[in-house]
């Protein structure tokens, strides 16, 4: 089976009318049922919005625990276009990092 990663960006797919709103985008259910994801931002400039945003949002909006955006950044860093050595590399150098772990609350993400 093939593991497509879905590229989401939750406040720009509002923001062009792709989505309705916040409340009805797909990325908890495509978590959920186990889908590879890449959360981003598309243009920050234009959108004004950070990746640092976009994770807040999971956690308010979405419920997303600390642990499950842990997830999902790994997700993306498995998911790039780095070769694989660099990913491995990547993904030990923040699961080593001593503010990986953090909090519960969604401030730590």
């Amino acid at each position: 089976m093939s593991h497509v990663p879905l590229e989401l960006c939750p406040t720009s797919n509002v923001q062009t009318g792709i989505i309705a709103s916040l409340a009805a985008h797909p990325v908890r259910r495509y978590f959920e049922r186990g889908l590879t994801l890449s959360v981003n931002t598309d243009d920050p400039q234009m959108f004004g919005t950070r990746l640092t945003d976009e994770y807040r949002i999971l956690a308010e909006v979405f419920g997303f625990t600390p642990a499950e955006i842990r997830s999902l950044v790994l997700q993306a860093v498995h998911s790039s276009w780095l070769p694989e050595g660099r990913k491995r590399a990547m993904a030990e150098e923040f699961e080593r990092d001593p503010d990986w772990m953090g909090g519960t609350e969604a401030a730590d993400v």
